[in-house]
């Protein structure tokens, strides 16, 4: 009947409804166009503010202040609010508003499936190997506790944030622990490192323990070496591949063995500004390259090792190994480069060089003409230097160092003594010998930079938590590293923490059947990830072979409904590792939200399409009455 109105009767309809009912001036109210224009400026501002956040920050910083934040999540609910009342504000539609109703629908729909999609859905990964076996386990990027406290003794999940806003000393986080009246605080959030150290053993006969710390003036490093007589396999260390260390119970007699020959010797007499001479004076070339450069203040020594170090990546292939060093710290003092036993000295040094009766002199202290003379000696493969040491009567150790079956040196030192190795300038401070002793992991925080300069594995994150109480008072606090967990204790209560990502269960199996990575032709670039897996569904066993690479990613379960339905989950190509091609990582997306914003987004396009290109039967014979009247004015 409303189609019939003209537009004055709509209208007065409208004003008269509006001025004789209350719950109408409310729907006006929220539908008016002031409000809309506050609500779109405010979310302006605040995408605005977000974006800033995202490229100062991170996009996590950005979401959890303002698009996953309640403020924002009520600004947008008030904004359907008002896009659906200003609909009902037209109330009862006439064929010119179905563009302009359909429009604002699909906006509303599409908003409410991104609240849907934040609520339900999630975004997760799984490492998968080649004849690794099937999972169902994916990795969120959540933070969470697992807690076991109180009477019931019953497992509960607690989210917690650790990223956005992490716990420092002077700012922690406290929960309440479910069934219980103990709180837990935590009091830090670091990146963890574990580092071995020598304690003694509670268990009786479980032999006899040293901690040494090996250091050098020349490298600038300090490296911890923890030796234990059991397990074996703790009775020794390769010290990087340079020489090998041992823990006996009794030093062996070499006294009759020789020291080896030299496998090769040769002088370099290497310039800054020229190609340097070498005299090979035993064996064949040692094959070492040594440049000294003059750029800054100081001047560099740069050793390229004939050794080499593999390339990271498919394919092998490898890059020369070099060191750089500053001139004076090695100059004068017979040094090694990182993992190999060849002794390279640096004898001499003339900042501006010239030869004198065949004898090289300096002119002046200028660096006209630098050079210097290097001596290079090794004994070859096999030949190592052997650090043998033992537990001494009344305390400290015993020790004797030896190359090829020679003993070089020997010796007694107490604990907090140090003795010389004959390798450069390392030397040997003895921290502890325990005559019962084992070897535990220490967690502590580690600064990641420090870490990576150090080349230091991969580190754990963790907070460091303990319970407290009101009456009770405070608990021991610990260190819980991301995957694990701890019995906390106060007084006579205790209460199991476990902390890590949030682990999701899939209704069904994956499984890595191969992993391929083509190259470009005559190249070493990747030019696809291609994974096959297959999928199996717990309840029907029903399996499923896909082809997961590049831009092409799997859904299962399969089915036109529960892709339309959000209601499977999507495998994507995300992450591999370079050194091992049987392991490869995948993003799994699940939005069921993901039906309510396709249909929000389709009827926003058709609306808009009404709008400007729908013209109501109304319109065309107004139009067309108009015409009439001017050609008969």
């Amino acid at each position: 009947m409303s189609a019939h109105w003209s537009e004055k009767t709509w209208r007065e309809h409208i004003e008269n409804r509006r001025q004789q009912s209350a719950v109408w001036q409310f729907i006006h109210l929220c539908g008016s166009m002031r409000l809309a224009m506050v609500l779109l400026f405010t979310i302006l501002v605040a995408c605005a503010i977000a974006t800033l956040y995202e490229s100062k920050f991170t996009a996590q910083i950005a979401q959890a202040y303002v698009y996953k934040s309640q403020w924002f999540i009520f600004w947008l609910a008030v904004l359907c609010i008002n896009l659906f009342c200003v609909t009902l504000t037209r109330w009862p539609w006439r064929p010119k508003h179905w563009g302009f109703v359909i429009t604002h629908y699909g906006i509303i729909l599409l908003l409410i499936g991104a609240a849907v999609g934040q609520k339900l859905g999630f975004e997760a990964n799984v490492t998968l190997r080649v004849g690794g076996g099937a999972t169902r386990d994916l990795i969120i990027n959540r933070t969470i506790l697992q807690v076991q406290s109180g009477q019931d003794r019953l497992a509960y999940k607690i989210p917690v944030d650790v990223h956005i806003r992490p716990p420092v000393p002077e700012r922690p986080k406290a929960i309440a622990l479910p069934a219980s009246k103990l709180k837990l605080r935590i009091e830090n959030y670091a990146e963890l490192g574990e580092t071995p150290e020598l304690v003694e053993s509670p268990l009786p006969k479980s032999g006899a323990g040293v901690a040494l710390e090996f250091s050098s003036g020349m490298m600038a490093q300090s490296v911890p070496v923890n030796l234990t007589r059991l397990p074996e396999t703790a009775s020794s260390n390769d010290f990087f591949g340079r020489a090998r260390i041992e823990l006996v119970d009794q030093l062996p007699d070499r006294s009759g063995a020789q020291a080896p020959d030299l496998a090769f010797e040769e002088s370099q007499m290497v310039f800054a500004q020229s190609e340097p001479v070498i005299s090979t004076r035993k064996g064949k070339p040692s094959g070492y390259r040594l440049a000294l450069i003059m750029e800054g203040a100081t001047p560099q020594v740069v050793v390229e090792s004939p050794l080499s170090t593999p390339a990271p990546g498919h394919g092998g292939g490898a890059s020369p190994r070099r060191e750089m060093f500053e001139l004076s710290k090695i100059l004068g003092k017979p040094f090694s480069l990182q993992g190999e036993a060849t002794e390279i000295h640096i004898r001499e040094y003339w900042p501006d060089m010239e030869l004198r009766d065949g004898v090289p002199v300096s002119k002046s202290d200028e660096p006209n003409n630098p050079a210097m003379l290097v001596l290079i000696s090794g004994q070859g493969a096999g030949e190592k230097p052997l650090l043998e040491i033992a537990m001494a009567e009344g305390g400290g150790i015993v020790y004797q160092m030896s190359r090829g079956g020679a003993v070089a040196a020997s010796g007694k030192a107490a604990v907090g003594e140090s003795f010389q190795l004959g390798w450069a300038d390392w030397k040997a401070l003895v921290k502890q010998a325990l005559p019962n002793a084992m070897i535990r992991n220490q967690l502590s925080p580690v600064d990641e930079k420090a870490a990576a300069a150090s080349g230091r594995e991969s580190l754990t994150p963790g907070i460091f938590a303990r319970l407290v109480d009101r009456q009770k008072g405070e608990g021991e606090a610990e260190w819980i590293p991301s995957g694990r967990g701890t019995m906390l204790r106060l007084g006579d209560e205790t209460a199991f923490v476990g902390f890590g990502l949030e682990v999701y269960k899939l209704p069904f199996t994956i499984e890595l059947l191969k992993f391929e990575v083509p190259r470009d032709p005559g190249t070493e670039t990747p030019a696809d990830f291609q994974s096959s897996v297959r999928f199996t569904d717990s309840a029907t066993g029903q399996t499923v072979d896909s082809f997961i690479h590049m831009n092409n990613p799997a859904s299962f379960p399969e089915g036109f409904w529960r892709a339309a339905l959000g209601r499977n989950f999507k495998f994507s190509q995300a992450q591999w590792n370079a050194r091992d091609l049987n392991e490869t990582t995948l993003q799994i997306l699940h939005d069921p939200g993901w039906p309510l914003k396709w249909i929000g987004s389709l009827g926003i396009c058709i609306g808009i399409a009404i709008m400007f290109y729908g013209k109501p039967a109304g319109s065309k014979n107004r139009k067309q009455s108009t015409r009439k009247s001017a050609k008969t004015a």
